[in-house]
């Protein structure tokens, strides 16, 4: 083989590398930066949680199956899910009270997994972008209290029907002139 081949055969080789390299960088930061991101995340767990809330933790009794009152505690979940994609991780714990007594929720397997469906689909749906969450459930002396983890997430702001939420210590506030400039110049690129 010549040596001019085996150079331009080198010239192609490290092309074609770079090339894949630069393509694999773009679609791993666009697929699995939320996975990588919920991967990072320190939750606490349920009973470092039950200390109470905070900047960090968050408790909500259960979404309602009455559906006049559903709709608020969707609502309420989704602000909190909000807030700690824009502000920090967090975790929702659903199945304690506020004043965190664990009241757990009655679910099956089936129903674990229809309620999880339904975070992920009121999250996709409402929330723009999507942030980072995952969804587990903890099995406390026979009651179920399901754990929804969030990441704060690589967008510059997460809203909710157009209104940005922050976490402002155990609330879910609506984000003011100062927290947007907050968010601006720490997660713009």
């Amino acid at each position: 083989m010549p040596a001019g081949s085996l150079v331009w055969a080198t010239v192609v080789g490290v092309a074609t590398f770079l090339a894949g390299s630069a393509v694999a960088r773009a679609l791993s930061r666009r697929f699995l930066r939320g996975y990588f991101a919920l991967m990072a995340v320190r939750v606490p767990t349920l009973d470092e949680a039950l200390a109470g809330e905070g900047q960090r933790v968050e408790f909500k009794r259960g979404l309602s199956d009455d559906p006049t009152r559903e709709r608020s505690a969707e609502d309420e979940l989704l602000k909190s899910i909000a807030a700690f994609a824009n502000t920090n991780d967090g975790a929702i714990f659903v199945g304690v009270d506020d004043s965190g007594r664990i009241i757990g929720l009655n679910f099956d397997f089936k129903q674990r997994d229809r309620f999880e469906q339904k975070v992920r689909q009121l999250v996709r749906t409402r929330i723009k972008p999507t942030p980072p969450i995952q969804v587990a459930f903890e099995d406390v002396r026979s009651l179920v209290v399901a754990k929804i983890i969030v990441a704060r997430g690589e967008a510059t702001a997460y809203m909710m029907g157009g209104v940005i939420y922050i976490r402002d210590g155990s609330s879910d506030v609506q984000a003011q002139p100062d927290d947007l400039k907050r968010l601006i110049v720490e997660y713009a690129y």
